[in-house]
C-alpha cells in the first residue's frame, strides 16, 4: 500500500502546464516539487534504516560465530578427564 502510493506521488506530473488551473501555478508546481522530495527522502531513510538493522543482526551472528570458535579452542586445551 504505502510502496504503491509513493509511486504514485513520485509519477505524478510536474510539469508547469498541468498547473495551469491553479490560482498560483508556481506555487503549486513548487509544493507538488517538495511533495515528492519529501516521498524521496522518507524512502531513503526507510532504507538505510532496515539496511542498519541487517546490518546489526550480520554482526551480531559474527560475533557469536566468533565467541562459539574462542570456546571450542578453550575447551581443547581444556585436560582430558580421566
Amino acid at each position: 500500500m504505502v510502496q504503491l502510493m509513493r509511486k504514485k506521488i513520485l509519477g505524478l506530473p510536474n510539469d508547469l502546464e498541468h498547473f495551469k488551473d491553479a490560482p498560483d501555478p508556481h506555487l503549486a508546481q513548487h509544493r507538488r516539487f517538495r511533495l515528492q522530495a519529501d516521498v524521496a527522502d522518507r524512502h531513503l531513510a526507510n532504507s538505510i534504516q532496515v539496511d542498519d538493522q541487517a546490518f546489526r543482526a550480520q554482526q551480531h551472528e559474527d560475533a557469536m560465530a566468533v565467541l562459539a570458535r574462542k570456546m571450542d579452542e578453550a575447551e581443547a586445551k581444556l585436560p582430558k578427564p580421566r
